[in-house]
């Protein structure tokens, strides 16, 4: 028992540092895709990356995002999804057991990164949506892989 719970711990925390990355978005191979649809916003509209970044725990757990009572994609771990938006107020919630929303003021030509996550214990987990800042979206994106 002692040694399953350290090797355990052991992938846990490769896991954990091989997420973290220490290089710059425009330096990483995987980012090229999504930068280049980063720059292709369609006329009057805005985009959002909704993403969910890999996480050793709630891995099965899937929810779908909703963009006010419109329903946009099934967020699974470690995917992104491009979304693009009309301008105005946006509700973006996601529901597993309970509920959580987020309201963005949507503005056409602008880009937007939401980060997605399952939180809370494993019986009663649920969605937690955060409008990120444009670098830190970034970040969170490059090891995502796109949600077809």
């Amino acid at each position: 028992m002692k040694q399953v719970l350290v090797s355990l711990l052991v992938v846990s925390v490769t896991l954990f540092v091989s997420c973290a990355t220490t290089s710059t978005v425009e330096q990483n191979p995987k980012t090229q895709q999504w930068l280049v649809e980063e720059q292709s916003i369609p006329e009057g509209k805005a985009l959002v990356f909704l993403y969910r970044p890999t996480a050793f725990f709630y891995w099965p757990i899937t929810f779908m995002v909703h963009a006010n009572e419109k329903p946009i994609v099934p967020i699974s771990n470690g995917g992104y999804y491009r979304y693009a938006a009309d301008p105005g107020k946006t509700r973006f919630w996601g529901q597993t057991s309970t509920v959580d929303s987020i309201e963005v003021e949507i503005e056409a030509g602008q880009v937007y990164y939401i980060k997605c996550q399952v939180v809370g214990l494993t019986e009663v987990s649920h969605p937690k949506l955060t409008l990120m800042p444009k670098e830190k979206g970034r970040q969170g994106i490059i090891n995502c892989s796109l949600i077809q």
